[in-house]
């Protein structure tokens, strides 16, 4: 029954999403999903992974990776349709070239499969978490959450933008100021939290249980 709901909080999330993306611009983007976490061998996993920017060593008006938080599944990683949490934030102007190896179209993103909207208050916070900077050649962890977590992706554009839905998934391009990405069980207890900034920073704090990869 709750992975039903979920499935229709899905389509319910992409539906208001799609009518958003159609017209309506945004400064600042919002969100909070309650999502199905991912299995592997058996146990819940969650993928984080953050990295600060840096630019061209030729070329320093050009960035060659955007600070960056992202979330990912086992099932994601895999392409086996069964669930999980996916994010991610990439903050700065103006993105790599599509040709790069850090380039990505899009500068926020969000999952919708098996997800459904929350409006649990998830708080945009390092604390009870420990972490910092993330270095520029990245920092990538495990985390094993419970089934059901509480995500939640703030970003601030620099200027108007507008979101789009495709392939289950809710996207912009913009360039963002900043954005921060949170996960916390349904019970309370904070799991992840990570922030990236234009000016090339990002920051990733977990929770004890988590283990780097």
């Amino acid at each position: 029954m709750r992975r039903l709901s979920l499935t229709v909080g899905a389509a319910l999330v992409a539906a208001t999403f799609a009518g958003q993306s159609s017209g309506q611009q945004l400064r600042v983007f919002d969100r909070t999903l309650l999502c199905q976490t991912g299995l592997q061998a058996g146990q819940r996993e969650l993928y984080v992974f953050a990295s600060s920017g840096f630019r061209f060593a030729d070329d320093a008006s050009r960035w060659q990776r955007l600070a960056q938080v992202s979330l990912s599944s086992p099932q994601h990683a895999s392409g086996i349709d069964d669930g999980g949490v996916s994010a991610g934030v990439r903050a700065g102007s103006p993105s790599p070239p599509r040709d790069e190896l850090f380039s990505a179209d899009w500068t926020v993103s969000l999952g919708l499969e098996r997800c459904g909207p929350s409006r649990t208050p998830v708080r945009l916070s390092p604390r009870g978490l420990a972490g910092g900077v993330a270095s520029r050649v990245g920092e990538s962890y495990e985390c094993y959450p419970p089934k059901h977590v509480l995500v939640r992706v703030r970003a601030t554009f620099a200027s108007q933008a507008a979101t789009r839905v495709r392939d289950g998934y809710v996207l912009a391009s913009a360039p963002i100021e900043a954005g921060g990405i949170a996960v916390r069980t349904q019970g309370g207890k904070a799991l992840v939290y990570g922030e990236a900034f234009a000016n090339g920073r990002a920051r990733l704090f977990l929770a004890g249980s988590c283990q780097r990869r």
